[in-house]
C-alpha cells in the first residue's frame, strides 16, 4: 500500500489579507518646537498605562507622557517644557473651562505646632486656559505645554529659579515646593469643579561658566629687597589676605610684614563632586622660624550654609524668635578682609543682606596639603585641593533675599597649643559657588537627547525627607 505525501505549499492570501506586523520607520523633519512625540520617548511611546504619567479623575485623565527617569513622580530639568494632554470624560459639552496651573511654593512651618502650614510664599505661578470654543472643537482631548522659566523675580530680585527643596531641621521645615493643578468646570444645576493637584521635581543643571583650572601657577616675585612673591598676577586666580588674630599677650612691636595668603582658581565657581586646587602662602621674610610653627595648623575646610532672612510674615516672626537660642550670627567675610586684600564683587546669586540669620551649617569635606616648597627665606607655598562633596550632589541657590544655599571655604591657620597666647591666628571665609555638572558647550547635552533637557537627578540626594540633620 502505497501513501501518497503531498508537498507543503505556503497557504494562498488575497490581496488586502497580509497585515503588516512591523510597519517600516517613517521619518520627519525636525522640529524646533519640543512635544512629546520625539526620539527619546520612542521606546515608550506605547508602553501600557504604567508606563506613562497617569492620573484620572471622575471627569478627566491627564497624561504627562513616559516615566523617563526613575522617580516617584514627573521631574523637569533646565529650560524644560510640561508637555500634556488631558482627555474629557463624559460629554465635553457640558465643561466650559479646562484649567492647569504651575505653581511654585516656598514653606516654613513648625512641625510640632501639628498643622499644615499655611503660609506658603508663591514665588512662580504660570496658568493655562481653555474656553468652551476650544474645548468643543478639540474632540475631548486637549494638548497644553507650559515652560518652566530659567529666573523668577521675587521680592524686587530676579534669581534662577529653585531646584525643588525639602529639608527637616530640628524646630522647623523647609520646603521648596512645585506643583501642577489641572482642573475641569461643568455647568448644571449646581456648577461643579473637578481638580487634582499633583507635585513635580524641578532639578534644574548648572555649570561653571569657565574651564576649571586644574593647578594654580608658580606666582613671580617681586622686585624688592624682601622678595615677596606677586600672588595678583593672574586674571585666572583670585588671591585673598588672611585676617589676623591678636593673641591674649601680643606683642607691641608687630611685624606687618608677616602674613598669609590664599589662593584659587577663578571665577570661583566649581563642579560638585570634584577637586578644588589651592595655593596657601606663609610670608614670613623677617622671621623665617615663626613660619615653620605653623604648619602642623593649617585647617581648611569646605561648609554648606542654609541662611533665611527675615521675611516679614508672622510665622517667620514666631520662628526666628523660637530660634535664636539655636543660632548664631556671623560677621560677614567682607568685614573681615584686611584693607590690602583683593575685593571680591557680590554674586547676583548670592544678594547682599544687612541681617541675616544663619539657621543650619555643616561641614562638606576637608583641605589636604600635598606639596610644601621654599619659596624664598621665610616664604613657603603649600598646595593641595579640597573636594566640593559627591558628585551632582551639591549646587548653589537662592530665592532673592528669602533663602539662600552656599557654599563657604573656611581657613585657619593657628599657633602651636604652646605659643597660642603669643602668636596670632590667621583666619579667612570666602563664598564660593558649586554647581551641579561640568563644563561644556551649553547645546551639546540638548543635541544628544532630541532637545529634551535632562534633570540634576544627583539633586535627589538631598531631598532629606527620612531623616532629620
Amino acid at each position: 500500500m502505497s501513501v501518497l505525501i503531498e508537498p507543503d505549499t505556503l497557504p494562498a492570501y488575497g490581496e488586502g489579507e497580509v497585515e503588516e506586523v512591523f510597519a517600516p520607520p517613517t521619518y520627519s523633519p525636525p522640529s524646533s518646537s519640543r512635544s512629546l512625540d520625539t526620539s527619546l520617548y520612542a521606546c515608550a511611546r506605547n508602553s501600557v498605562d504604567d508606563g506613562l504619567w497617569k492620573f484620572d479623575t471622575r471627569h478627566m485623565s491627564v497624561n504627562f507622557g513616559p516615566r523617563l527617569w526613575g522617580v516617584d513622580c514627573p521631574v523637569y530639568g533646565l529650560n524644560a517644557t510640561i508637555d500634556g494632554t488631558i482627555r474629557i470624560l463624559g460629554n465635553p459639552e457640558h465643561v466650559v473651562e479646562v484649567f492647569i496651573l504651575l505653581e511654585g511654593t516656598m514653606d516654613l512651618s513648625l512641625p510640632e505646632i501639628g498643622t499644615p502650614s499655611n503660609h506658603d510664599l508663591i514665588f512662580l505661578s504660570h496658568s493655562v486656559n481653555f474656553t468652551p470654543a476650544q474645548i468643543n472643537g478639540s474632540s475631548g482631548e486637549l494638548s497644553f505645554s507650559i515652560p518652566v522659566p530659567a529666573q523668577v523675580e521675587f521680592q524686587g530680585t530676579t534669581s534662577r529659579t529653585p531646584p525643588t527643596y525639602i529639608r527637616y531641621y530640628y524646630g522647623f521645615v523647609c520646603t521648596i515646593k512645585y506643583t501642577i493643578k489641572v482642573g475641569v468646570v461643568r455647568h448644571g444645576t449646581l456648577k461643579s469643579v473637578d481638580s487634582k493637584t499633583i507635585p513635580i521635581y524641578y532639578l534644574p543643571k548648572s555649570r561653571p561658566p569657565q574651564p576649571p583650572l586644574v593647578n594654580i601657577p608658580r606666582p613671580s616675585i617681586y622686585h624688592d629687597a624682601l622678595h615677596i612673591p606677586d600672588f595678583q598676577e593672574s586674571d585666572r586666580v583670585r588671591t585673598y589676605q588672611l585676617r589676623s588674630i591678636d593673641p591674649k599677650n601680643h606683642l607691641e612691636c608687630k611685624n606687618e610684614n608677616n602674613t598669609m595668603f590664599f589662593s584659587l582658581p577663578s571665577p570661583e565657581c566649581f563642579t560638585s563632586g570634584y577637586k578644588i586646587p589651592f595655593l596657601l602662602g606663609l610670608v614670613f621674610p623677617s622671621d623665617p622660624a615663626l613660619g615653620e610653627l605653623y604648619f602642623n595648623k593649617i585647617h581648611i575646610t569646605l561648609l554648606k550654609r542654609i541662611t533665611i532672612c527675615p521675611i516679614g510674615t508672622s510665622l517667620l516672626k514666631r520662628l526666628l524668635t523660637r530660634s535664636s537660642s539655636k543660632t548664631r550670627r556671623r560677621d560677614s567675610p567682607e568685614r573681615h578682609r584686611s584693607p590690602n586684600s583683593p575685593s571680591r564683587s557680590t554674586s547676583p546669586h548670592h544678594p547682599a543682606v544687612s541681617e541675616e540669620l544663619i539657621f543650619r551649617e555643616w561641614q562638606i569635606s576637608t583641605g589636604h596639603v600635598k606639596f610644601r616648597s621654599e619659596y624664598a627665606e621665610g616664604i613657603c607655598l603649600y598646595r593641595g585641593f579640597i573636594k566640593t562633596g559627591d558628585i551632582g550632589r551639591e549646587c548653589s541657590w537662592n530665592l532673592g533675599s528669602a533663602i539662600k544655599v552656599q557654599y563657604v571655604l573656611r581657613v585657619s591657620v593657628i599657633p602651636p597649643d604652646h605659643m597660642e597666647d603669643y602668636l596670632p591666628n590667621f583666619e579667612l571665609e570666602e563664598t564660593i559657588d558649586l554647581t551641579t555638572d561640568t563644563w561644556e558647550m551649553a547645546d551639546r547635552e540638548l543635541r544628544s537627547t532630541g532637545g529634551i533637557p535632562i534633570p540634576a537627578l544627583g539633586l535627589m540626594k538631598s531631598l532629606d525627607v527620612d531623616s532629620i540633620i
